[in-house]
């Protein structure tokens, strides 16, 4: 995860939590860094492993790692045939775009491949707009 996106993530969240829209899924937020379009090849092999196996039989297992800030709530979460999402932050807006729409756009010319905004609109789930839930 980039700078741009560690300090994305808690407004992100915020979103997540003050909208209720969000459904319960599994994420993965990019952030442009300024650039009016999204270089595919910002979606790393692991990351593309990971959005593929939530989606589908396979499913997606994460261990909670123990913390000594306290105790953890939960050992694990498995998860699949789900859905996912990649959230994508643009220069004044970001796009949530369901994998199995943005797979297609991965999978047809990656890594050469870019994602423009129009072609973010087109497919997005949901736009957030609102500056509070954006990192400038």
């Amino acid at each position: 995860m980039n700078e741009q996106e560690t300090k994305w993530r808690p407004k992100f969240i915020r979103w997540i939590k003050e909208e209720r829209v969000f459904p319960t899924c599994i994420y993965e937020l990019k952030h442009t860094r300024g650039k009016k379009d999204f270089a595919l090849a910002e979606l790393k092999e692991h990351q593309v492993v990971r959005l593929n196996n939530a989606t589908s039989d396979i499913g997606f297992q994460y261990t909670i790692p123990n913390s000594s800030l306290g105790n953890k709530a939960l050992d694990g979460i498995y998860f699949r045939n789900g859905p996912a999402f990649v959230a994508i932050h643009f220069v004044d807006r970001a796009y949530v775009i369901p994998w199995n729409l943005l797979r297609r756009f991965y999978e047809d010319e990656y890594p050469a491949k870019i994602l423009t905004p129009a072609e973010a609109i087109s497919i997005a789930a949901f736009i957030i707009v609102d500056k509070k839930y954006l990192q400038h």
